[in-house]
C-alpha cells in the first residue's frame, strides 16, 4: 500500500529538527519489545508503541489511527526477508518514523526518501563519544561506516557478515598512528550498531559472531549511496555494474532500484533509464531484466522522471513481452512484469485493458463417467486480475441484491470488504489473478461486469464441463498444453510446486503452457467452476490447481472443491462469455 504526501512537500532534513530532540523518547520505547520475526506478530506491539506516541505529543484518535495505517502500510512495502526482522519493529527505527510521519503527516511514497530520512535521524539521534579516550564518531562517521559496510556485503551476496570482516572496515577510517587504533575502531562498529539500530549482532550457533542489517533494505539503500558517491559518470556506473554482472543479479535488483534517488538529480535519473533501455537493446534474452529495471526506478522515483510518458512505455514494453518474452529466463519474466504492472499508474498493465476472448467450438467431454455436450462460447484468455476486479470492488452498489442476492446475509461482501489488508495486499500486484473471492462473489461479479455491457453478452462462471472442454479440447489432452509434463526452471509450463515461486505469478508469465491463447488454465490459482459438487449445495466444483500443486491437480482430468463460501488464497476465477443468462 503506498501513501503519498498529501502537500506537496520536499523531503528535505530540518537541521533542527532531529530524534535527539525529541524529549518523549525515551517515554514511547520504554516497555516496547520487538517480535524476534518478521511475520505479522509485532501488530499489538506497534499499536501500542503508536498509542503511546499519539498521547506523548497530545494527538487525536483521527491522528492515532493514520499513523497506524502509514506504519503497517510501511511494513507491507518493506517485507522482512529470510534473516530479516520487520522494519517497524525495532523502537528506535519506529520512534525515527513516527517522527518523519509527524513532520510530513505521511511517509514518502519512495522508499529511498524514507530511507534517506530515517538514516540521517538515527545517525544524529545518539551522541557516539568516548571522553576519557577522546573518541566521538560523528554522524556522518556513523553513515558512511554503514555504507562500505553494505556495499562489501552486497558486492559479496551477503546477508551477514563476519565481525571481524566489519572491524577491518572500521580500522580502515582510523589514524594509523591511533594508539589505541584496533580499540578504536571496535568501539566505532558498537556505535554504529547501537546507536542507530540499522545494524545488529548475532552469534550463530557455530562460527564467529556475524553483523546484519536490521532490514535489507537498508543495507540495500547504503549500498546505493555509496555507489553513487564513486567518481563515475552515470553511463560509467551502469557499464561497471553491467560488466560486474550486477544488473542481472535479483540479489542487486532494489539496489539498482533506489539508484535514480541517490544519484540526487533529475538529469542523472534519467540518464540511468536512458542507459538502461540502450543495454537491453543488445541484452539478448536479459532484455527484460533491464527493462524490469527501468520500470523499478520509475516507479519507485516518479518525480524524477517528469517527461516519462508511461502510458507509452508501458505500451511499447508491453509489446516487447508479447513478441519475445517467452524466450526470457522465467526469474526475468516475473520481474518484468510485475514492473509492468506499476509502471502506468492510470492505466496498469496494457495487456488487461482489452478484452481477450478465445473462441471455444461446440464438443463433448466425459464427466463422472457421462458423455456431456458443450455448446459453444468464449473464454477469458487469463484469470480475473486484480487490476480487473478493482472496478467492481470499488463500485458503489457491488453489495446491490441484483448482484449477490441469492447469496446467505453474511457472505454478501467483497474482498475488499471481507478484510482490508487482504485486499491492499493484491493492489500491489495489479496483474496477479484475483484471490480469496468466494462463490457466491464470483458470480455477482459476471452479473455486474455483465450490466456494464452493451452487446448483450453475459459474463458468467464456466461450467466444469466448458472449462474440460476448452481445457482438454477434442485430442483429450492431459494438461491444457499438451501430455509434456508441466517441467521446471525456464522451461516450466505453469507455476506449480517445482518452480518453487510459493504465490500467484502475473497472468501470461509461463506462455510455454498456452492453450490455444489461454494462460494459465493449470497452476497458479484454482478457478471456480458454476457447478454443485456431487449434489452438495453447500459445495462447488475448481478446477485447475494453484502454485503449490504437485503435477495431479494441474492434470484436465482432475477435479476438487471447495465451501461456496470459502477465501482461500489460491483461490481465483476465470469467467466466459456467452448469449443467454446469468
Amino acid at each position: 500500500m503506498l501513501f503519498r504526501v498529501v502537500a506537496p512537500l520536499q523531503f528535505g532534513l530540518p537541521a533542527n529538527h532531529s530524534l535527539d530532540q525529541v524529549t518523549c523518547v525515551p517515554f514511547v520505547v520504554q516497555g516496547f519489545r520487538p517480535a524476534p520475526t518478521g511475520d505479522g506478530s509485532w501488530n499489538e506491539q506497534v499499536a501500542q508503541f503508536c498509542g503511546k506516541w499519539s498521547r506523548s505529543r497530545q494527538q487525536d484518535q483521527r491522528y492515532l489511527e493514520a499513523l497506524r495505517a502509514a506504519a503497517a502500510g510501511l511494513a507491507e512495502r518493506a517485507r522482512a526477508g529470510e534473516g530479516d526482522r520487520n522494519l517497524v519493529g525495532n523502537p528506535l527505527l519506529l520512534t525515527a518514523i513516527c517522527l518523519v510521519y509527524e513532520r510530513y503527516r505521511s511517509l514518502p511514497e519512495d522508499r529511498a526518501q524514507l530511507c534517506d530520512l530515517l538514516v540521517n535521524d538515527l545517525c544524529r539521534s545518539r551522541w557516539s563519544e568516548d571522553r576519557e579516550r577522546g573518541w566521538r564518531l560523528d554522524d556522518a562517521g556513523k553513515r558512511n561506516l554503514l555504507q562500505e559496510i553494505a556495499l562489501a556485503m552486497q558486492q559479496e551476496g551477503a546477508q551477514t557478515w563476519p565481525v571481524d570482516r566489519a572491524h577491518q572496515l572500521a580500522l580502515e577510517g582510523i589514524p594509523v598512528a591511533e594508539t589505541l587504533r584496533a580499540d578504536r575502531a571496535s568501539r566505532h562498529l558498537q556505535w554504529a550498531a547501537d546507536h542507530t539500530g540499522l545494524l545488529r549482532f548475532e552469534q550463530p550457533k557455530e562460527g564467529p559472531e556475524q553483523v546484519r542489517f536490521w532490514h535489507r533494505l537498508f543495507r540495500e539503500f547504503l549500498a546505493a549511496s555509496r555507489l553513487g558517491q564513486r567518481d563515475f559518470k552515470v553511463h560509467e556506473l551502469v557499464d561497471w555494474l553491467a560488466k560486474e554482472g550486477r544488473l542481472v543479479e535479483p540479489f542487486w535488483e532494489d539496489v539498482v532500484r533506489l539508484l535514480p534517488r541517490v544519484l540526487g538529480t533529475r538529469e542523472k535519473a534519467q540518464l540511468l533509464a536512458a542507459r538502461l533501455e540502450a543495454l537491453a537493446a543488445d541484452a539478448g534474452n536479459r532484455r527484460g531484466r533491464l527493462l524490469g529495471l527501468v520500470a523499478a526506478g520509475v516507479t519507485e522515483s516518479r518525480e524524477l522522471f517528469p517527461a516519462f510518458d508511461a502510458a507509452a512505455k508501458a505500451r511499447e514494453y508491453a509489446a516487447l513481452y508479447e513478441r519475445g518474452g517467452a524466450g526470457w529466463p522465467l526469474r526475468d519474466r516475473l520481474f518484468f512484469l510485475e514492473g509492468l504492472a506499476q509502471l502506468d499508474r492510470a492505466g496498469g498493465d496494457p495487456r488487461l485493458r482489452d478484452e481477450r476472448w478465445l473462441a471455444i467450438p461446440a464438443g463433448q467431454v466425459t464427466l463422472k463417467k457421462k458423455i456431456v455436450k458443450v455448446e459453444a462460447f468464449e473464454l477469458a484468455w487469463a484469470h480475473v486480475t486484480v487490476q480487473e476486479y478493482r472496478a467492481f470492488v470499488e463500485a458503489s452498489d457491488r453489495l446491490a441484491a441484483r448482484w449477490c442476492g441469492e447469496a446467505p446475509e453474511d457472505e454478501r461482501q467483497t474482498v475488499a470488504d471481507w478484510q482490508t489488508a487482504a485486499w491492499r495486499d493484491q493492489l500491489a500486484h495489479p496483474n496477479r489473478p484475483v484471490v480469496y473471492p468466494t462463490w457466491w462473489e464470483a458470480k455477482a461479479y459476471g452479473r455486474w461486469r455483465t450490466a456494464q455491457r452493451s452487446d448483450g453478452r453475459v459474463i458468467r462462471l464456466p461450467t466444469e464441463a466448458e472449462w474440460k472442454w476448452a481445457a482438454e479440447g477434442p485430442k483429450r489432452r492431459q494438461y491444457p498444453w499438451g501430455n509434456e509434463a508441466p517441467g521446471t526452471g525456464d522451461a516450466a509450463r505453469a507455476n506449480w510446486k517445482e518452480t518453487q515461486i510459493d504465490h500467484a505469478t502475473p497472468v501470461g508469465a509461463f506462455p510455454g503452457g498456452s492453450c490455444g491463447g489461454a494462460v494459465d488454465l493449470a497452476g497458479n490459482v484454482w478457478e471456480w467452476c458454476e457447478d454443485i459438487h456431487e449434489g452438495d449445495p453447500d459445495w462447488r466444483v475448481v478446477r485447475g490447481g494453484a502454485f503449490w500443486n504437485e503435477a495431479g491437480p494441474l492434470r484436465c482430468a482432475f477435479r476438487d472443491r471447495n465451501p461456496h463460501g470459502n477465501r482461500i488464497h489460491d483461490s481465483g476465477l476465470r469467467v466466459v462469455r456467452s448469449a443467454g443468462s446469468v
